[in-house]
């Protein structure tokens, strides 16, 4: 049996709490039954320390109250500790598109509740690795156009933010996004050439409830990859129904397909990485799944 006594929260203190996630927080400081640590995050990448650090010091539950990046960053702190609590989430960003991903599209039932009646699920984490060490991701990563829209999407924040500001940055980067070619190899599958961009699919989502491929299970054991080699920005527009609705891309250019390992390299031009909305400078990467590596606390109705 389950039983939670500890539990740290790191929160994303860059944005502002709703007053339904403060009584939620309240709620669980004002038990007994609990023993509650209260962060919030000042900068960037602060919250891997902080995930780090409490995992190793026997919290018994971590929660992550922010958006993706937000609950990237304690991932990948709890990644790289000796033991891995338990991980539960309190969407509070733009696109929470992990949180949907995993309980597809259920929304946030009680804490308190799910709590002190734990239930939980095993979750596939991803893992790069390239000259620049490793990062793991826990809903999508990508090379080529949407890290190129992550880099415009993190300039853009200062002065303008909101669900809109995902569409804006992506109009803007197909103004001038030149198309790299790319190297890709694996067990099963070999191709070189012009590659619009190549998603790595932990969920099935991501830019704020885009379904980059349909059906993947941040559960399934496997990489499930979506490779676009030439697409423009008509080619977005009529499809853009069936990335919201959770269909495939009807496009003789784009494929879908899974592997457990990616070997990818950038042949031409220029290309970056984005791993859950944050930017990863190189395209030069070894793409991999660990299967079941985190146990999700349950939390939806």
């Amino acid at each position: 049996m389950i039983e939670i006594k500890q539990i740290a929260f790191i929160i994303n203190g860059a944005r502002r709490l709703n007053l339904t996630i403060q009584q939620m927080i309240d709620q669980c400081t004002d038990n007994p039954s609990f023993q509650v640590h209260i962060v919030k995050t000042t900068q960037a990448k602060e919250a891997i320390e902080l995930s780090t650090k409490f995992s190793e010091e026997g919290i018994d539950l971590i929660v992550a109250v922010g958006g993706d990046g937000s609950v990237n960053e304690v991932m990948n702190g709890m990644m790289r500790a000796n033991r891995k609590p338990l991980l539960a989430i309190i969407p509070n960003g733009t696109g929470n598109d992990f949180y949907r991903s995993a309980f597809n599209n259920s929304r946030q039932g009680d804490f308190l509740s799910a709590l002190k009646n734990p239930s939980v699920m095993s979750v596939d984490v991803g893992k790069i690795e390239s000259d620049l060490g490793t990062q793991y991701f826990l809903n999508i990563a990508d090379v080529g156009f949407g890290a190129a829209v992550v880099e415009i999407l993190n300039k853009q924040r200062i002065y303008f933010g909101g669900k809109a500001s995902y569409a804006l940055a992506i109009l803007r980067t197909f103004i001038g996004f030149k198309t790299p070619h790319l190297s890709i190899q694996s067990a099963t599958y070999q191709y070189s050439g012009p590659v619009f961009m190549v998603a790595f699919c932990n969920g099935d989502m991501f830019g704020d409830g885009l379904y980059i491929h349909p059906g993947a299970k941040v559960n399934d054991g496997v990489l499930n990859i979506t490779l676009l080699k030439k697409i423009g920005l008509m080619d977005y527009v009529r499809n853009l129904k069936n990335l919201k609705t959770g269909k495939r891309i009807n496009h003789p250019e784009a494929f879908y397909f899974a592997e457990n390992k990616l070997r990818i390299q950038v042949s031409k031009g220029k290309a970056v990485t984005e791993t859950d909305g944050e930017h990863f400078p190189t395209a030069d990467l070894n793409v991999s799944i660990i299967p079941s590596a985190l146990k999700l606390l349950v939390t939806e109705w």
